[in-house]
């Protein structure tokens, strides 16, 4: 008991002492969108929370037509933003410190009047960051974390509750509405990925040469066999026996592989045992020029939710493969047809995507099909 009591006092002390450092003064009233010169946007995360973000993009735009957006990126999800003229500005912080303190003169040249801290996990590190980053004199807003309120009161002006029981995008822009004092509607949640005309074209002619004496009239479906990570991915054979499942029964549809470079050889075989069902897309660094071979297709198969979500700025359905968790309400499309496919049931809540059984896409394919 005497062990707990001091380790409660040395916390508050170090609160206290911190609440003098940092010196974050509570905001209680909506930021006045009317006053806002800058706003920085932290996003320097995955390339999937980048996409999702976009309808925010928009929503600022909008409403403070007059004021700069600037978004501080990674360098895994920097490339999304390379045509989009709503943004001034992007800055890439790419996880390390040396990286942020190098940052910290060209931000706190900017004078940015708010900063809104979009990265929910880790919410302590974001918080430190934040206050390295900008300073005192700008204005932290992020996520209300009731468990952790008084610790996060010390590295943020204002945290917002907002319900999580919904997709991230919708979270992201009721957050803001909320931060701003505007009326959140649903349908404010509008997904905006800028392509070039050069990436447009250049999609739209590979699928033209690849479909002018392969049935034109098949529809396009984008199965994308890479994660980045093996808990995220099936196993070759997982994929063969869906590929060999979903090509007999719907012979009427192309299906366009995605494969990142540690799966390109796999992919490579696949197309060799479909070489009438099955084609490669070609491998790409430019995260713009994936986004618009998306654009190019009908449907989506997918274990990466980056794709999904991608799909989802473009319209396109998608089947998500999922694990109990990995995947959740927050990361699932929103205002798009989507079938969610998880391990069968009885399965242990750590199964990875292995677990998910082909013939489960397959029937989910054709009631979405």
């Amino acid at each position: 008991m005497a062990e707990k009591t001091l380790e409660s006092l040395n916390r508050r002390l170090m609160y206290a002492l911190l609440r003098l450092l940092v010196r974050n003064e509570p905001l209680t009233e909506p930021l006045d969108g009317a006053t806002m010169r800058k706003v920085l946007v932290l996003r320097y995360d995955k390339l999937g929370d980048m996409v999702v973000t976009t309808p925010v993009f928009t929503l600022l735009r909008e409403r403070l037509p007059h004021t700069e957006l600037h978004v501080l990126a990674s360098p895994r999800n920097l490339g999304l933003l390379a045509a989009d003229a709503r943004i001034a500005q992007t800055l890439v912080f790419d996880g390390r410190w040396s990286s942020a303190f190098r940052l910290v003169r060209q931000i706190r040249r900017e004078h940015y009047d708010v900063a809104l801290c979009l990265v929910f996990f880790k919410t302590t590190y974001a918080g430190l960051l934040a206050n390295i980053l900008v300073g005192r004199q700008t204005l932290k807003v992020t996520i209300a974390h009731e468990e952790r309120h008084n610790l996060y009161s010390i590295w943020f002006n204002r945290q917002i509750p907002v319900s999580i029981h919904q997709t991230m995008p919708e979270t992201l822009v009721e957050l803001v509405c909320e931060a701003f004092g505007w009326e959140y509607s649903p349908e404010l949640v509008r997904f905006n990925i800028a392509l070039t005309k050069r990436h447009e074209m250049s999609a739209e002619a590979w699928f033209a040469t690849k479909f002018t004496t392969n049935a034109p009239q098949k529809s396009r479906v984008l199965y994308n066999i890479s994660a980045g990570i093996p808990f995220r991915q099936w196993s070759f054979e997982r994929n063969v026996v869906c590929l060999q499942a979903l090509t007999a029964r719907f012979p009427d549809v192309v299906f366009v592989l995605n494969a990142a470079p540690p799966e390109r050889e796999a992919a490579n075989r696949l197309v060799a045992m479909f070489p009438n069902a099955v084609v490669l897309l070609p491998a790409t660094p430019d995260v713009l020029e994936l986004c618009a071979f998306v654009r190019c297709v009908d449907y989506v198969i997918t274990p990466d939710t980056a794709i999904t979500h991608i799909a989802t700025a473009f319209g396109k359905p998608s089947i998500v493969l999922c694990t109990p968790i990995s995947s959740s309400i927050q990361w699932m499309p929103v205002g798009v047809a989507y079938r969610a496919v998880y391990p069968p049931a009885g399965a242990p809540a750590d199964s990875p995507i292995e677990a998910v059984l082909p013939d489960d896409v397959v029937r989910a394919f054709a009631d979405l099909y």
